[in-house]
């Protein structure tokens, strides 16, 4: 008997289909790769670190704001006490790193655990009726870099920022200021940073984490 060639060939294409097709879909599916998950926030987040007042001044510059070409600029009568200028609204802090230490003997054994950095546009002049002098009204914005292992740069990171006035280097909880992420060591992190004058040779800033 004869068997049609184009019969058979249908034969075992089917068969080939229904017992192969299957393996060939299974190699083709796509294993899916797991993401890894951010490291937890370390337990010690909330500290206090000291800043070296000299270093500060020497690393801090001050750009005045040209007059506006709308509005109405306010600008405090008196000096500043600590900049020894009148600031206007519209005027810049830039703080180039400055290092941040574990203790305020800043001797050349005092360890070295970071440098913060920060940027500051004064927003408002306020007069304080209980203390009779003018107050900045601040917009700002810093970065604390931490010494992981005595590794440089470093990963770890706490990020903060907002509206701050001129008491928050005065006395604790003059102003704090939300801290808005970190990186490294410090993701997920949520508190406030705050800056305290602590003495004519330090500033410290309190890192409360929540």
């Amino acid at each position: 008997m004869r068997v049609d060639a184009s019969i058979f060939a249908l034969i075992l294409f089917s068969t080939s289909a229904a017992g192969g097709g299957g393996g060939a879909q299974r190699n083709l599916k796509k294993t899916k790769k797991k993401k890894a998950s951010p490291s937890p926030p370390i337990d010690d987040c909330s500290k206090l670190l000291f800043v070296n007042t000299t270093e500060y001044r020497q690393n801090l510059q001050v750009f005045k704001a040209a007059e506006p070409v709308f509005g109405n600029q306010t600008c405090d009568p008196k000096l500043n006490f600590f900049l020894g200028i009148k600031l206007c609204t519209g005027d810049t802090y830039v703080l180039s790193p400055t290092s941040v230490y574990s203790d305020e003997d800043f001797t050349a054994s005092t360890p070295v655990v970071g440098f913060f950095t920060e940027t500051e546009t004064v927003v408002g002049i306020i007069f304080v009726p209980t203390s009779g002098s003018n107050n900045p009204r601040s917009q700002k914005s810093g970065t604390i870099v931490f010494t992981d292992n005595n590794e440089q740069p470093s990963s770890s990171e706490i990020v903060y920022g907002g509206y701050t006035t001129g008491a928050a280097k005065v006395s604790d909880g003059g102003a704090d200021i939300p801290i808005l992420g970190g990186v490294g060591r410090y993701v997920g992190v949520q508190g406030t940073v705050d800056q305290i004058s602590g003495s004519p040779t330090d500033l410290k800033i309190k890192i409360k984490c929540l």
